[in-house]
């Protein structure tokens, strides 16, 4: 979640609050910087999924469930649905593309 605190601004959080603002910021990161477009069975995200993508999960579909938690809504909906029906961690690979 340190990663999604700095991207874009940096804030300053005391103990009693770390985990509250680092949940906050990791929700409003992958709320703007990921895409799900479920007909075409497609997830753009941010490259500091690519860059950091052991630090989020084993596979594709291990960084796709750990952001699941930070997303809402339709999104989040979208997502869960792929999950769903990608049992292949090919469908997965060959649909995530990463953007800026």
């Amino acid at each position: 979640r340190l990663f999604f605190q700095s991207c874009p601004s940096v804030r300053i959080y005391n103990g009693a609050k770390l985990n509250a603002g680092l949940s906050r910021a990791a929700k409003s990161f992958c709320g703007q910087e990921i895409d799900v477009d479920l007909p075409g069975k497609k997830v753009t995200m941010s490259k500091i999924f690519d860059w950091y993508g052991g630090d989020f999960g084993n596979s594709v579909a291990g960084v796709l469930r750990y952001c699941l938690v930070y997303l809402s809504g339709k999104t989040k909906d979208d997502l869960s649905l792929l999950l769903e029906q990608s049992n292949r961690r090919s469908v997965l690979n060959s649909s995530l593309t990463t953007g800026s």
